[in-house]
């Protein structure tokens, strides 16, 4: 044994955590940019629907308080405009995972918008009634 090395062997320095593959992040703006640019063109649609359904509704069951109806719709718009984003996010998930069909997107966007018309229609007439 040599005087000049130690006799006991120091650990090497640990490899750092596993980091993504440099590729992925690029990968999945790319299928993420289309995908919601393509469902931007769909919120028009989305948007005149639920518009003309909820304008209609509130002709025919105006709210006894309008101030307050008219904030209650805003809200309900707001929160339809961001559970809209649940359609492209599920969207670029499963084409992420490789799963890419031509239905799923017209499959969610009516699911959804139907969804949607569900609710507005509940939520509009029973402003009009009143609470007393």
């Amino acid at each position: 044994m040599d005087p000049a090395q130690p006799s006991v062997r120091l650990p090497e320095k640990p490899s750092p955590a596993p980091v993504a593959e440099p590729d992925t992040l690029p990968g999945l703006l790319a299928l993420a940019r289309p995908t919601f640019l393509a469902w931007e063109k769909l919120r028009l649609l989305y948007v005149a629907i639920l518009g003309a359904l909820t304008l209609g509704l509130w002709l025919h069951y105006p709210p006894p308080d309008r101030g307050r109806g008219l904030f209650l719709i805003g809200e309900g718009a707001v929160l339809a405009n961001l559970l809209y984003f649940a359609g492209p996010m599920v969207e670029t998930y499963v084409a992420w995972l490789g799963w890419r069909k031509c239905w799923l997107r017209p499959t969610l966007f009516i699911a959804g918008t139907a969804l949607s018309v569900f609710l507005v229609l509940i939520v509009v007439p029973a402003m009009g009634e009143d609470p007393f």
